[in-house]
């Protein structure tokens, strides 16, 4: 009898067991579609947006390519860089709202370090030179590590974008890289102002704006580029240097 009451009891496990793991599953399945409804709606409003956007621009370039003087040339710059800013932010968006849906498929190939860091660079090297900022870049060609390189690239560049905006005239920015067993370092500091202590731990945060922030900023770069280089198995530290200045030291871990 007391066999009997014990395969009753067993059952009764089983059964309440099997539930709960049909409950996780089907809840798990609901997470999941609603992210990738989220990612699609993001998608269609992206690509909504592009159009005005995109017409927008060249109603600018036609109007800045024109004779116009005074306040008015002002204005028109004025609205050019709002474009900028709207188009930055819609592309970031749309690629946050992929890898929160687990929507993003990264490429994991042998990347060149050095030509990584100075892909990366190439697009701020207008911006570094209107502020006549130095920026030393570690000469190495024989390290590599396995990632994605556009999204690796676009990391970095709104990391390093970050520490021009913090940089003063004449300033310094400096790319240093390792690897060890354990993982792959890239090391991106400035001699800027350095971070308010209590942003650090809010840094990484959508749409976060520190105490030094620009009034252009719309807090979503170092974000973004949290999330691209978590996806690779990597992970992102920002501290103030004791000399002055700011430090991101980023890890690609090795699988």
């Amino acid at each position: 009898m007391k066999a009997q009451n014990k395969e009753d009891d067993f059952s009764i496990l089983e059964d309440e067991l099997y539930k709960i793991v049909m409950m996780l599953r089907e809840s798990s399945e609901k997470e999941r579609e609603e992210k990738e409804n989220l990612c699609n709606n993001l998608a269609d409003i992206s690509h909504q947006l592009k159009t005005p956007l995109t017409s927008m621009s060249l109603m600018i370039e036609l109007l800045e390519d024109s004779n116009i003087d005074g306040d008015e040339a002002l204005y028109i710059g004025s609205v050019s860089l709002q474009i900028e800013r709207l188009n930055y932010l819609v592309s970031s968006l749309l690629v946050l709202s992929k890898i929160d849906a687990d929507a993003m498929l990264l490429e994991h190939k042998p990347i060149n370090i050095y030509e990584l860091i100075c892909v990366s660079v190439e697009p701020l090297h207008l911006i570094i030179d209107r502020k006549q900022q130095q920026l030393f870049i570690k000469d190495n060609s024989d390290l590599f590590f396995n990632g994605d390189f556009h999204w690796t690239s676009e990391a970095i560049l709104n990391i390093v974008k970050n520490c021009s905006e913090h940089t003063p005239k004449g300033g310094k920015i400096s790319i240093d890289y390792k690897q060890n067993p354990i993982c792959t370092q890239i090391i991106i500091e400035d001699n800027g102002k350095g971070f308010d202590k209590k942003d650090i731990p809010k840094l990484f945060t959508r749409f976060y704006k520190g105490a030094n922030s620009s009034k252009d900023s719309v807090g979503i770069g170092l974000a973004l580029s949290m999330s691209i280089i978590k996806k690779q198995n990597g992970e992102i530290i920002a501290l103030n240097k004791e000399t002055g200045g700011a430090k991101f030291i980023i890890k690609f871990y090795r699988n």
